[in-house]
């Protein structure tokens, strides 16, 4: 009986464990080329254009002038990545307002554009961005 309930066991966890990922079909392919869908996940994540990330840039385009409150500021940002690499519907949320429009500023006026969109199955595809942001005021 013991050899019985051991057999029925291995069968059953090499039957819930041998499963294989399913390789997607054509028409998901297709689907996805085509898509204007905005994804938060994906297969490949975009890769911003040059050898300072995203962060850095950001952190250079900000005019510390412009904020009078002095300390540590932040703030959520959200954007979707197209599948051209721009950057569109710049979103900026966080307790200081002033921080938040000088945030959406900079960003607006970054020109570098991310040199691979966000990928699925290989298909560049548009990418929702996000990130929370820091800067001290001194």
């Amino acid at each position: 009986m013991k050899q019985f309930v051991f057999l029925f066991i291995f069968l059953l966890s090499s039957a819930a464990f041998g499963q294989q990922v399913k390789e997607p079909d054509n028409l998901q392919k297709a689907y996805v080329k085509r898509s204007m869908q905005i994804y938060t996940e994906v297969d490949t994540p975009p890769v911003y254009s040059t050898r300072a990330t995203f962060e850095e840039t950001l952190t250079n385009k900000i005019q510390a002038d412009s904020i009078a409150e002095k300390g540590k500021k932040t703030s959520v940002i959200t954007f979707v990545i197209e599948k051209n690499g721009s950057m569109e519907d710049i979103k900026v949320s966080g307790p200081n307002a002033s921080f938040n429009e000088e945030v959406k500023r900079a960003i607006s006026t970054m020109k570098n554009r991310w040199n691979t969109a966000g990928k699925i199955y290989g298909y560049k595809v548009r990418y929702q961005y996000k990130t929370s942001f820091s800067y001290t005021f001194k």
